[in-house]
């Protein structure tokens, strides 16, 4: 269980990053397009609570490992699907778009921020089995 935990609250930090990445991104487009561009108080909320339901929805969708390879591609189809869908409604609740332009540019944000998270996953995945791995060795070697 504390584990599970670790893993939610890692993904969510993992995911937040991302998020703000991606938001200062689109601040530097609009700056450069001459647009206005700001950020309601409760927006720093509004990043944690949907990165908090992302890495939610990320470990439940990954709880159990599966070794086919048609098994995990359908299960990164559905997560990539349901993780559009919470951060689409997401937007339109926290105003994050209010128009089909910004909904374009959303999407391509929401590209960045889900690709750049999954490396992000992954290197934190391949460094803690890189750890096992050592912690092994030392083990066999002292056999």
């Amino acid at each position: 269980m504390n584990d599970k935990l670790k893993a939610l609250f890692t993904e969510t930090i993992i995911i937040c990053f991302f998020m703000v990445i991606g938001i200062g991104v689109e601040g530097v487009i609009f700056k450069i397009m001459g647009s206005p561009f700001h950020l309601s108080w409760y927006q720093p909320l509004a990043i944690v609570v949907t990165a908090f339901l992302c890495a939610l929805v990320t470990n439940i969708v990954f709880a159990y490992k599966d070794k086919q390879k048609k098994t995990n591609i359908l299960r990164v189809v559905i997560h990539f699907l349901l993780i559009f869908v919470i951060n689409s409604c997401a937007g339109y609740l926290f105003e994050w778009f209010d128009s089909v332009e910004l909904y374009i540019g959303f999407a391509v944000i929401f590209l960045f921020v889900y690709s750049f998270s999954w490396i992000g996953n992954m290197i934190v995945t391949r460094s803690d089995a890189e750890k096992i791995n050592a912690a092994l060795d030392d083990i066999r070697d002292e056999e």
